[in-house]
């Protein structure tokens, strides 16, 4: 989003805090500008109501890993320079009673 903004000249961006975007090749990453530490990211989650059937967890879970996978989703998230990987990472397990 922030990089077609860019593209039409509204704003600058000085580096991108992850690897290279397809959609936006000419934009350093934040070391090539001169920011070697410099690291940050962000995380989704889907979070479910609070008793859950750990069941009805795992259908949604394999559910959005499909629809995630799918070439049309995949390319559609990267354009927006999400890297979508469909995974329950440790930080949604620990907030979550149900998955633990």
């Amino acid at each position: 989003m922030y990089f077609h903004t860019c593209q039409r000249g509204a704003a600058r961006i000085g580096g991108n805090d992850g690897p290279k975007v397809a959609a936006a090749p000419d934009i350093p990453t934040m070391q090539e500008a001169g920011l070697p530490e410099f690291d940050t990211y962000s995380l989704f989650g889907l979070f479910a109501p609070a008793r859950t059937s750990a069941d009805i967890i795992k259908k949604i879970h394999e559910d959005i890993t499909k629809i995630i996978a799918r070439p049309e989703v995949k390319r559609a998230l990267e354009t927006r320079s999400l890297d979508v990987q469909g995974k329950v990472l440790p930080i949604f397990r620990r907030l979550s009673i149900v998955t633990q």
